[in-house]
Parts: structure tokens; sequence; C-alpha cells
């Protein structure tokens, strides 16, 4: 049912185009330090463009694919793979830019809000509409008949602004607690250089700290991998989850194995690691069961507190030593553990480990603080797509 006063479009009769971009090396073009920006899927994130680690082709393949020329005020579909449905609008003016075969360019006519379009794309009853109407094919995929002819909610042009006015506000609080949450991370990242590596005094560590290595600080146990055969993917009396690196970002692939296949478990308060990258040397917790073979579990040896350990492990620079030695295995980096164990480790007093924990701790619990308040936010805002992109709650003229 169309809300009064709206009308039901398809995607060809709102758009002045719907096209897709094409692959460098099908047009025998290479990378290079400037020129022609190069979209692709990974730059459009959910509601943005990120063009923070920009690729860029010779002007010459912009000059050349005009159809996908980019402008302010498009709007970037993914159209193929895991982000598919993902979508952003280009706020500013970013040419010479082009696309890549993965994205899609759909540009609105003038007498249409590029803004409400936009939010109608990112509403999550939209994107679950859009992938129901994908292309059959052994991979994810929308092809542009999908989107040209995708059914659109389109009210009046004063309501569209309106609405896309309204979310733009919602927007602007989250985009200002996004970088709050940020300067706070970064303020963490400076604490631990500060905490966990003081300034050597007259080329000495302070009172009581001891220089050791690693594997005389922590022992690293790996896990085990049960066969194939035995693995379901549901929760069932008598089986204990199976866990991967992955299982630390998302909940979609959880695997059970008999309790007496488990050999190597884990709590939630265990500090692990990922093995294999990119990136290699995760530091993970907070996942309770068995563990397999690309994990292993750090284990503090006496005199060495846990949650000192997780921070100390958790260091940035630590994860670029180790990604400089790092081993390829069917294609995946892999620790090198004797770099690893034979890591520096200055080793506090038990007093001043148990200081710099409850220091970095409170900092933590701040940071999830403004995390819980984000995802309220985003959650509110989503509830509220939902009911003006439907017409359900009409906005006020």
């Amino acid at each position: 049912m169309v809300p009064k006063g709206w009308k039901k479009l398809i995607g060809e009769e709102i758009a002045d185009k719907i096209t897709k971009g094409s692959s460098p090396k099908w047009q025998g073009f290479d990378y290079q330090d400037s020129g022609c920006l190069f979209v692709t899927s990974e730059n459009v994130r959910e509601g943005y463009l990120d063009i923070s680690k920009p690729k860029y082709l010779p002007l010459e393949f912009n000059e050349k694919l005009k159809n996908s020329q980019l402008k302010q005020g498009d709007i970037l579909i993914n159209i193929v793979g895991a982000s598919i449905g993902r979508s952003c609008l280009i706020q500013k003016d970013i040419s010479p830019a082009n696309i890549n075969q993965a994205v899609c360019l759909f540009r609105v006519k003038k007498n249409i809000s590029h803004e409400y379009v936009s939010f109608y794309l990112q509403a999550p009853h939209i994107v679950r509409k859009l992938l129901g109407s994908q292309t059959e094919s052994a991979r994810p995929n929308l092809s542009l008949s999908d989107l040209r002819s995708f059914s659109f909610d389109i009210p009046p042009i004063f309501e569209q602004e309106k609405i896309a006015s309204i979310l733009s506000t919602w927007d602007e609080a989250i985009e200002k607690l996004e970088k709050l949450i940020e300067t706070k991370k970064k303020r963490k990242k400076g604490l631990m250089q500060q905490l966990l590596n003081p300034k050597k005094k007259y080329g000495k560590l302070p009172d009581g700290w001891k220089l050791k290595k690693m594997e005389e600080c922590v022992k690293y146990e790996g896990g085990a991998q049960p066969p194939r055969d035995t693995f379901i993917f549901e929760e069932r009396l008598g089986y204990i989850r199976l866990i991967q690196i992955r299982d630390y970002k998302t909940d979609n692939f959880k695997t059970y194995i008999k309790e007496e296949l488990a050999r190597k478990k884990c709590t939630k308060e265990d500090v692990m690691i990922g093995r294999y990258g990119p990136p290699i040397f995760q530091v993970l917790r907070g996942i309770e069961g068995a563990y397999n073979v690309a994990l292993m579990k750090a284990i503090p040896r006496d005199g060495l507190d846990r949650e000192y350990m997780y921070y100390f492990l958790s260091q940035e620079k630590i994860e670029r030593y180790l990604d400089g030695f790092s081993q390829r295995s069917a294609g995946q980096a892999g620790i090198e553990m004797d770099m690893l164990l034979s890591y520096p480790f200055p080793l506090p007093t038990k007093k001043d480990q148990e200081k710099i924990v409850v220091v970095l701790t409170a900092v933590d619990k701040e940071i999830s603080l403004y995390h819980a308040k984000l995802d309220k936010l985003k959650n509110q805002k989503k509830g509220l797509m939902q009911q003006l992109l439907t017409g359900k709650k009409r906005v006020q003229i």
C-alpha cells in the first residue's frame, strides 16, 4: 500500500544512469601513486565512502571509461561479493574518479532527492528486499537489471527533502560520537605506549622491572582440528562450540563438535591469539569453547598478571613486528614463533602491573560506554528509517 501522495516507481524511472565500472586489468592499466581515483567495493561502506586508503589509475582510464565517471551526488551500490547491497552517497567532489565492475553507479534524476534515495537504499528492510531480488548465481550478485526494475516508494520532493534532513541529523550525531570514540582510542594507544614501555632512565628500567623474553613470561598453547565430518551447525546437548578466528567477529558461522573431541578449550576470559592472517597476531577473547588450529591460547607464567598480559600483547607494534617475519601457508600469513618467543618483554613488578591494568581498564570501560551509546543511536536511526521511508510516520512540512 503506497502512502497517500507517494508514488511507487522503479529504478529506471528515477535514475538518469544505472551502470557499473570495469577492471583496470581488462583495459590494460596499472595502479600508480596519483591520477584518477579508483573506487572499489571496499571503499563503499555502510552509508559513507571510505577513501582513507585510495587507489589511483592513469587519467587515461578515466577518459576512456566515461560511462563510469563519478560525480558528487552519485549513489554507489556494491553488487558482487560479501558486501553486496552496501551503499553510500558521494557527498563531495572526488573527480576524476571511476568505479570497478563490483560497484553500481546509480545517478538519480534532478527532480528526485539523491539524499532520500541514498537513505532509502540503506534502510535494513530495503536491503533485505533488494537482496531478495538478486540474480540467480553461485556467487552473490545483483545485476543492473535488478536495480533498474527495483521498486522505490517516492514521496513528493518536499517530503523527500524533509525525511533526508531528519535522517542527516541522526547521521551527524552518529559521526560526532564515532569521532569521539576514535579520539578515546588514540588516547588509549598513547597511554599503552607510555605505561607498557616506560622511558628508561640512565639506560635502566623502572625499579623492580626486569627485561625478559616473551617465552619467559608467556606460554602459547596451540589449538586442535577435529575432522570436518564431525561438525554440526546447531547447539545440541553433549556438544561444544568449535571456535575459529572469524567467530570473534560474527556468530553467523557457529560450529559445534562432540565434547569428547574437544582437545583444547578456552574460557571467555582467556586471551586468544589468531595465528594466521591478515592481520596476523589478532588478540581475541570473549568466547567459551574448543579452539581450532588457527588459534592459540596465551597463558601467563608466574609473576605475570593475565590482564596485564592482555594489554601488553594488544600493542600494535608487536603485530607490525611479527608481520615482517610472517610465514605463508596456503596463501595465509602465519606467526613466526621463534621471533614471537624472543620478543623483549619488560616485566613490571606485580604492584605496577595492577596499577597499569586499573588505568587501562578504566579507559576501556569509558570506550565501551560510548560504543553502547553509538549502538543505541544506530538502532534508533534504523527504527526511524522504517517509519519515515515507508510513510508510516509522515513528516510535518
